[in-house]
């Protein structure tokens, strides 16, 4: 019989087995699973241990990584055939984050898929320093990206500000522009 340490106490909150940290028992700190009898369980170890545990995966396993995510796209066709998007051309306001360090950027261009993958360039040089170092530092699979809202070319500036003043509360921002 495996015996293991006991990684939730009284107050609902439990124990990360990695980082050794305190977390309320929810979604927001833990992934849910099914075990073998089809109950859902929480992870035994916080989302922030998780993610860098599975880039340590995938930096070791590369091959294997990507012939796992090639085959899954053959499993899923429609991920193949979301090639050609029919909003790039549209102008629009984008989030930009580092899942390993949960920073963010917002930023707003006419073309915003252009835009991002040039944050990627190496002769990109970035007036923002914080940002230039994390995407100097960190491997391309640390980020994510998404369009938080289309919009007119006219409308970018008004958007992209108004975005940073929601989100500047809920995530780290590397936005360095005045809000209000």
């Amino acid at each position: 019989m495996c015996t293991t340490k006991q990684t939730q106490n009284s107050t609902g909150a439990r124990t990360c087995r990695i980082c050794q940290n305190d977390y309320p028992l929810n979604t927001e700190y833990f992934y849910k699973y099914k075990d073998k009898k089809g109950k859902e369980n929480y992870q035994y170890y916080c989302r922030n241990c998780h993610r860098l545990k599975a880039h340590k995966w995938y930096d070791a396993n590369l091959e294997r990584a990507s012939e796992q995510n090639k085959n899954y796209k053959d499993r899923n066709p429609e991920l193949r055939s979301q090639k050609p998007y029919k909003h790039d051309t549209k102008a629009g306001v984008y989030m930009f984050r580092n899942l390993i360090t949960g920073e963010s950027y917002i930023g707003c261009s006419a073309k915003p898929r252009e835009r991002v993958a040039h944050h990627f360039t190496p002769t990109e040089t970035r007036s923002n320093p914080d940002l230039n170092k994390s995407v100097n530092t960190y491997p391309k699979q640390a980020f994510i990206w998404g369009i938080i809202e289309y919009c007119d070319k006219k409308d970018m500036l008004q958007l992209e500000e108004h975005y940073i003043n929601i989100y500047k509360t809920k995530y780290k921002l590397w936005n360095k522009v005045k809000v209000k």
